[in-house]
């Protein structure tokens, strides 16, 4: 099963002020800028929270906190040169911004410099450097680091294949509530992989991952009964999973679902 790399994208859960759009009037009035205000602004647009979702916006904000100082700003706009949001993609670019938030002590920026390196955006794919950034930010507590680390010893990538490594690390991750870890987890309880094979466990790290919204897990379970994997076969809980992943934008899921139908038609009229 694909394991998926933990990006320090703009994705945070931040509960932010609504007093933005006073802000917006002041900044363009020329007063004293606050920087905090100008990435909760580009944190604002850039996830859409309570406007209109607006990558551009997004990128100035971002753009002029850099401007005028900020390490934090670096990395949020190295991400958008990366992703290519509100401005032309650009790894070179955001490989640069990544390094200067690098040097200033930014952990995001380490973490996203080895994705960028473990992916091979913009640079020759390395796994060697991509654990060797990952390790210095998992030493100054990244919980991101410390997944893909699990990630990378579980598959052998620039270390030591380790799976018994791995499940010690994702099981730190998963206390650290990190969702991706628990799918990894379970996989590795249910395969029966660096650690002794359980499926009940597997199912309930399966199922509390899904409650959080996470596709990957939605997925699994998706498989793990259609196929009998730990469970009992149940190709109609299968197709109620896969619909759940279909729904947050899974396309493999929507895969299994079509192999599933094919197969299984008198179902999936059922619970259309």
């Amino acid at each position: 099963m694909n394991k998926i790399f933990s990006f320090f994208a703009l994705c945070s859960m931040v509960v932010f002020s609504n007093s933005f759009n006073a802000f917006e009037v002041i900044e363009k009035n020329n007063t004293t800028i606050d920087i905090n205000k100008l990435i909760e602004l580009g944190l604002i647009y850039k996830n859409g929270i309570g406007v209109k979702q607006d990558y551009n916006k997004s990128f100035h904000y971002f753009f002029k906190a850099v401007i005028n100082g900020s390490v934090k700003a670096k990395n949020y706009l190295g991400v958008m040169y990366l992703n290519g949001y509100g401005i032309e993609q650009n790894f070179l670019k955001a490989k640069e911004l990544f390094l200067e938030a690098k040097k200033e002590g930014s952990i995001k920026a380490i973490n996203n410099l080895a994705f960028m390196y473990a992916n091979g955006l913009g640079v020759d794919r390395n796994y060697n450097k991509s654990v060797r950034l990952y390790r210095i930010a998992s030493k100054k507590g990244s919980v991101v680091a410390i997944y893909n680390l699990a990630l990378l010893l579980e598959e052998g990538k620039g270390i030591k294949k380790n799976e018994k490594l791995a499940v010690k690390l994702y099981k730190f991750a998963v206390a650290k509530k990190h969702i991706l870890a628990e799918t990894n987890l379970a996989i590795m309880y249910l395969e029966g992989r660096g650690v002794k094979k359980d499926a009940k466990k597997a199912l309930n790290l399966l199922k509390d991952s899904a409650k959080k919204g996470n596709v990957a897990a939605f997925n699994t379970l998706g498989y793990m009964f259609a196929v009998g994997k730990g469970v009992k076969e149940n190709k109609r809980t299968a197709y109620k999973f896969w619909k759940e992943a279909v729904k947050l934008g899974s396309k493999s899921a929507g895969k299994n679902l079509n192999f599933l139908c094919k197969d299984n038609e008198n179902i999936c009229i059922d619970l259309k």
